[in-house]
């Protein structure tokens, strides 16, 4: 059974960063961000909320604007704070347990691509190009 790009992406194999169900989820996100962002209006961001992210537990505090590539990859446990200018490359699952604090400006990064650039690129069959990226999870724990 062949893996979707998405499946290899969670699984920390070589994947298609172009792959059109990543593009969309991406989509979501950029289409989602600016409601989250927006705090005039809090019934339309608290949707946006738990529409994006993966899980959103009791007493999330998002305390200022924050950007996410996927947004679904994120759960968020309970009474965690995220503070300005947090940003997730959530290219893998990003876990918070309770009560995480998050500082201003932190950045989460879960992908990478060789150092080698001669490794930084496939090609499909049909000689079209496409950029080779890795992932991996994080987790932090509670009360961190």
């Amino acid at each position: 059974m062949t893996k979707t790009e998405h499946e290899k992406l969670l699984a920390g194999e070589e994947y298609d960063y172009s792959d059109l169900e990543l593009r969309k989820m991406i989509a979501k996100a950029h289409r989602l961000m600016p409601v989250i962002n927006d705090l005039s209006d809090l019934e339309k961001r608290q949707t946006a909320i738990n529409d994006l992210f993966g899980h959103v537990g009791e007493g999330l505090t998002i305390n200022g604007k924050i950007d996410a590539l996927y947004g679904n990859h994120i759960s968020f446990c309970d009474n965690d704070f995220i503070n300005d200018n947090v940003h997730f490359q959530n290219s893998n699952l990003i876990t918070l347990g309770d009560c995480v604090i998050i500082a201003p400006d932190v950045k989460f990064y879960c992908g990478e691509h060789a150092i080698d650039a001669t490794k930084r690129w496939g090609t499909y069959e049909n000689g079209q190009k496409y950029l080779i990226s890795f992932t991996g999870p994080i987790s932090v724990g509670n009360d961190v």
